[in-house]
């Protein structure tokens, strides 16, 4: 009878153990950036016989811990503008020929307007892949 008390406490402190190791594997896990970029407004307008379009992309990150070097890549750069305007980026040109809207330290919670304004006929060639050091960004 003892023995098969001692038997069930064991196991049941084996269960109890593994539980919370599993919690801790678990939660362990779901530390990461989960950056997410929505297409905020689109437009084109007609200003003094001139055709302008314009769009926005709003990046946030939904995750618990920052997302390093935040990359934007353009294929074309029109005129964009940076929203708010105290956060830190810079715009760099890789060899292949892309330019890249960089966010060194993107924190969780951060959220960006990125709007842009060009001619019409360019908008497909505006920005290509958003991505950053730990994956590419959820276009949502």
């Amino acid at each position: 009878m003892l023995k098969e008390l001692i038997s069930f406490f064991l196991w049941i402190v084996t269960l109890a153990i593994s539980s919370v190791i599993s919690v801790m594997i678990a939660l362990w896990c779901q530390r990461k950036a989960r950056v997410v970029c929505y297409l905020g407004q689109a437009g084109q307008f007609r200003v003094k016989d001139t055709e302008i379009a314009t769009h926005s992309l709003v990046i946030v990150n939904k995750g618990k811990i920052p997302a390093k070097n935040l990359q934007i890549a353009h294929m074309q750069l029109p005129d964009f503008n940076v929203n708010p305007s105290g956060i830190v980026w810079e715009q760099k040109k890789l060899d292949n020929s892309l330019i890249v809207i960089e966010f060194p330290n993107f924190v969780p919670g951060q959220q960006v307007t990125i709007s842009y304004l060009y001619p019409p006929q360019i908008w497909r060639d505006i920005h290509g892949e958003i991505k950053h050091a730990d994956g590419a960004v959820k276009a949502i």
